[in-house]
């Protein structure tokens, strides 16, 4: 594993140790409602969403964009690219490393902000949400 890759990972593992906690695997109304969501064959893509952000692990940039939108944050790192994604209070954060003749998605990580407990699956589809709302500013 390169360094580059190393320490990146290490430090997206590092920044979200601490909101981790805001995270519940336990199924809730929300987690229900979100694979509803995703056995009815997701919104607004077309694409089912994502029940887990290792499920985007392997995609292309063009993909997650098609998926959910602009990043709030994208930052080039080398030849890797590091993208955050915000709706709610969750993040989730897409590192690509080039792999294939393209980049891909090599380590995706969601987080939840705050004291509410919230699903990897709800923060998924919370944040494919935000792509199909309306601009606010």
């Amino acid at each position: 594993m390169s360094a580059l890759r190393r320490s990146l990972i290490g430090l997206l593992l590092l920044a979200g140790l601490p909101l981790l906690a805001g995270c519940n695997a336990a199924r809730d109304d929300e987690t229900e409602a979100a694979l509803a969501l995703f056995r009815a064959g997701g919104a607004g893509s077309g694409a089912a969403p994502a029940a887990a952000a290792s499920g985007l692990v392997g995609e292309s940039p063009a993909t997650i964009s098609a998926r959910l939108g602009p990043p709030l944050l994208r930052r080039p790192e080398g030849s890797a690219e590091v993208w955050l994604y915000s709706a709610g209070g969750c993040q989730l954060d897409l590192v690509f490393l080039p792999r294939g003749g393209g980049l891909r998605v090599a380590h995706a990580q969601t987080r939840a902000g705050g004291v509410a407990q919230r699903s990897e699956s709800a923060c998924l589809s919370e944040i494919e949400r935000r792509r199909d709302a309306p601009p606010t500013s």
